[in-house]
């Protein structure tokens, strides 16, 4: 399972997308606040350290971190981190250097999409 923010993630685990015996859970710590974080009157926000200890109680293996940042840093777009990340968990056990030939036949550079090394 991937997700690109950590609310996503929750969610996936949260209605049963997930489980501890096989799912490997990919996904981005950051927040993207939903329309109903922010119209609350009070502090509608989800709690974030919830979130991160449901994902892990619920996946056999979970893989998180700020994959916006990680973005921003390698000059490049959450996509991109996401499918390193996943070509670098081998969770499908695809070697390297065929989500690299996806890369190149896509005309994109591979420089920004290093975020698996």
């Amino acid at each position: 399972m991937i997700a690109s923010e950590l609310i996503e993630a929750a969610r996936a685990a949260q209605i049963g997308y997930i489980s501890p015996d096989r799912t490997t859970m990919i996904a981005s710590a950051h927040r993207i606040f939903a329309t109903s974080e922010k119209i609350a009157m009070n502090d509608g926000r989800f709690d974030s350290e919830a979130a991160l200890r449901a994902v892990h109680a619920l996946a056999r293996r979970a893989i998180i971190f700020d994959m916006e940042k990680a973005a921003e840093q390698a000059g490049t777009v959450i996509n991109a981190v996401l499918f390193g990340a996943l070509a670098g968990a081998n969770v499908l056990e695809i070697e390297r250097r065929h989500f690299e030939q996806a890369i190149k036949m896509s005309g994109k550079s591979l420089d920004a999409k290093h975020a698996w090394v």
